[in-house]
């Protein structure tokens, strides 16, 4: 039991919280403190509460704030709370009314004739009322009065226009296929009109009134010169019977002209129960023409901020471009400056290591010149006398020793400073190539060198 007294209270919580945020949309009051104090005034029933702070804010008494008696009575069922207010049926956005056109009124008869037959036909008129009023008394006793069942919105709206064209023809003012906060959202965006009518199939004037009235060419073209959207739905559905729930309509059939005003969507035109499309357009023209004056400036207005939106948005654009061509300029120039320095280094390391070598080759050959044995003296029988004869045509001579060996003469050759670290040494006649084994032999005297002789350089570094 305790489990069930919970969940119901959430219930009756969660409700609670619905109808307040419902009258806040409807009166536009934001202080929850406010509202949550009138509503406990009303005993939460939110028509009166709404229809009080109505007519507080036009200056007249209010009719259903009376104060409260002692013993204030229970909190009203889940039941009836979710009767209010479908559950699981999406939030519509309310409109709050602004001008209401009167209950349009039937023509009366003006000649005898007419008179007559009215007469003749009032006593058929009255059983009529009686019984068509009984019978909606008895059916509400007996059967809740609940809102349909919700379902898709969209599916609703779709299933309205196609059944309104089987019955009535293709004809007729367009009907919006979207639903409802859908069709408000767009008119709010595009600062245009939005007719609304609501389909009641029980009403006996429903008939007359969608061939006569809403397949008329007069109010298509209406509509059409002033850019008004139309929209309907069935209250017999989910969605029509949420958007009954917030336009509170009192008669059928019912049409009501929803505008932009002060950034808020508003009813400028309310039309309740049979009214022929002269009158219709008469009045729907009248309302129109007002309103259109405030919207040509609030698009006006709308127009001039787009643009700015879009010059700013074309001039931000403009200096995003520049400032990154002007960034990618300067990094080219990093880039390019960057190169230059490492190639500059580059070269400059080359240069260096070149030197390097160059003097660790200096450094060898002078050592390599100290280890040299001495040259001997011109005047020995044993001594051979070798000219080296460089590919640059330049020329040095040295005595050697006939008991030295080949690698003497080659480190000899290897010491002069403008011999390459790589050659060869070469005899002309006959043409051959001297070179020396691991032990750095063969001895002068093994080559069969004359006591003076040629030996040609040839140069390896290349």
């Amino acid at each position: 039991m305790a489990d069930d007294s919970d969940s119901e209270g959430n219930t009756v919580e969660l409700n609670e919280s619905e109808l307040l945020a419902h009258f806040q949309e409807v009166t536009g009051l934001e202080d929850e403190e406010e509202c949550t104090a009138i509503l406990e005034r009303h005993a939460w029933v939110i028509e009166a509460a709404v229809q009080d702070t109505l007519n507080m804010a036009e200056g007249a008494e209010p009719v259903f704030d009376q104060p409260r008696p002692p013993s204030p009575p229970p909190p009203p069922p889940a039941s009836e709370l979710r009767f209010r207010q479908p559950q699981g049926q999406h939030q519509l956005p309310a409109v709050r009314p602004y001008i209401s056109a009167p209950i349009a009124q039937r023509h009366l008869p003006t000649t005898w004739t007419e008179w007559l037959i009215s007469w003749s036909m009032m006593p058929f008129r009255f059983v009529y009322s009686i019984s068509h009023g009984l019978y909606h008394f008895i059916t509400s006793l007996i059967f809740s009065q609940r809102p349909a069942i919700p379902r898709d919105p969209l599916i609703d709206v779709q299933n309205f226009i196609q059944q309104f064209e089987q019955s009535y023809g293709t004809q007729h003012i367009p009907f919006l296929p979207l639903p409802y906060r859908e069709a408000i959202d767009g008119v709010r965006r595009n600062i245009s009109h939005l007719l609304v009518y609501l389909h009641s199939d029980n009403h006996r004037d429903t008939g007359e009134f969608c061939r006569t009235v809403l397949c008329n060419e007069q109010l298509i073209q209406l509509v059409t010169r002033f850019d008004c959207q139309c929209w309907g739905v069935s209250v017999n559905s989910g969605e029509g019977a949420a958007v009954s729930y917030a336009l509170r309509e009192r008669s059928y059939p019912f049409l009501c002209l929803i505008s932009p005003r002060n950034n808020r969507m508003s009813v400028i035109a309310r039309i309740e129960g049979l009214i022929t499309c002269e009158q219709l357009v008469s009045r729907l023209q009248q309302a129109l023409s007002f309103s259109d004056i405030e919207l040509v400036a609030a698009r006006q207005e709308k127009r001039q901020r787009e643009q700015a939106q879009l010059l700013r948005e074309q001039q931000d654009k403009a200096y995003l471009d520049s400032l990154k061509a002007d960034q990618e300029k300067e990094q080219k120039k990093q880039d390019e400056e960057t190169l230059l320095q490492r190639q500059a280094e580059e070269e400059e390391e080359m240069k260096l290591a070149e030197i390097a070598k160059e003097q660790e080759l200096a450094k060898e050959k002078d050592a390599l010149l100290q280890s040299l044995p001495p040259e001997p003296p011109s005047s020995g029988s044993d001594v051979v006398r070798i000219m080296f004869k460089l590919p640059d045509g330049s020329r040095f001579e040295r005595r050697f020793n006939k008991a030295d060996k080949l690698k003497v003469v080659y480190d000899y050759v290897f010491s002069n400073q403008e011999t390459s670290a790589q050659f060869s040494l070469l005899i002309n006649y006959p043409r051959r190539l001297l070179e020396y084994d691991e032990e750095g032999g063969p001895r002068l005297e093994q080559l069969g060198l004359d006591n003076s002789c040629i030996l040609y350089v040839q140069d390896h570094s290349d």
